[in-house]
């Protein structure tokens, strides 16, 4: 009987392909080993170890005390059309069919997303709880790790990184579905850009990065570097005190703006070629192209 409401209750949200594995069922709580939305062999969503707590009277009111999990998997993919939730979809607004789910505590949670340029995953834990028709997400600490895979991007590939990102909106929390977007920033993160046959073209090293991202019908990221070093060992130089900004109207097919408000080219080869330049300037961006307008001058 318990499972009828399960399924039931799922099927109120929208939900059509899922699985559950119900391990135990009492008066004032019930554990489920897994929970799966999507193909099995593949899920979107994959829930492990999950322990709820009720009372009688709170079930009757579609109330639930609380909620623990042990490990959340999420899988989503995105192209140049857009975001794709999948099965997911009907979560994206929330509420739960009027049902309450109490605070929810995720131990470790991995959500990975899939582009035609390479692999993003998040990792980290945190706290879920409902709010209006979405979902307040609090991270531990505000932050989460961000591992990034080989990327190609416009021609070039870049190296796989990993560093941390923390909220910096007024609460520190992030919302689903987003309200006004993802404001989030990095802690240090190196970068290593090569050619197609694996030469290496450049080299930086961020001591931070300012993010502002929108998840909407496109993805929209903003980013932004103060300080920033940068090396290409193949043609012997480096730039360095680097302001850099970068404004991708749709992340997915790499179509923005950037603009370099600070920097300065050094030669560091053996034979000197020329004294320092600063150098500022902007362009457009495209997944063929990056086309640049600068203005150089000598560095006082």
């Amino acid at each position: 009987m318990a499972e009828e409401q399960i399924r039931m209750a799922l099927s109120e949200v929208g939900l059509v392909e899922f699985d559950f594995a119900l391990a135990d069922v009492g008066f004032r709580g019930a554990q489920v080993e897994s929970f799966i939305v999507g193909d099995p062999a593949r899920p979107t969503l994959l829930i492990e170890d999950i322990l709820v707590d009720y009372t009688l009277s709170g079930l009757l009111e579609r109330r639930l005390q609380s909620i623990e999990i042990g490990a959340v998997s999420v899988s989503l993919k995105g192209d140049e059309n857009g975001l794709d939730l999948g099965p997911l979809l009907p979560l994206v607004g929330g509420g739960g069919g009027g049902f309450q789910p109490g605070p929810i505590s995720v131990n470790s949670f991995s959500a990975t997303l899939d582009l035609p340029q390479g692999a993003i995953t998040l990792g980290g834990a945190g706290v879920i709880q409902q709010a209006g028709m979405g979902y307040r997400i609090v991270p531990s600490d505000g932050c989460v790790n961000v591992d990034v895979g080989r990327l190609s991007l416009g021609g070039v590939l870049i190296d796989p990184f990993s560093t941390q990102a923390c909220a910096t909106s007024v609460d520190g929390d992030v919302y689903w579905p987003p309200t006004s977007g993802i404001a989030f920033r990095t802690n240090a993160v190196p970068l290593v850009v090569r050619s197609d046959l694996g030469d290496t073209l450049l080299e930086a090293q961020f001591k931070t990065l300012q993010a502002d991202a929108v998840l909407d019908q496109h993805i929209e990221l903003k980013l932004r570097t103060e300080g920033a070093d940068f090396s290409l060992p193949a043609q012997g130089l480096s730039f360095g005190n680097v302001d850099f900004e970068i404004a991708f109207d749709d992340l997915v097919s790499l179509a923005g703006q950037w603009r370099l408000t600070s920097g300065r080219l050094t030669d560091f080869a053996e034979v000197s070629r020329f004294a320092p330049l600063d150098i500022v300037g902007d362009g457009d961006v495209t997944a063929a192209s990056t086309s640049f307008d600068l203005l150089v001058s000598d560095a006082a």
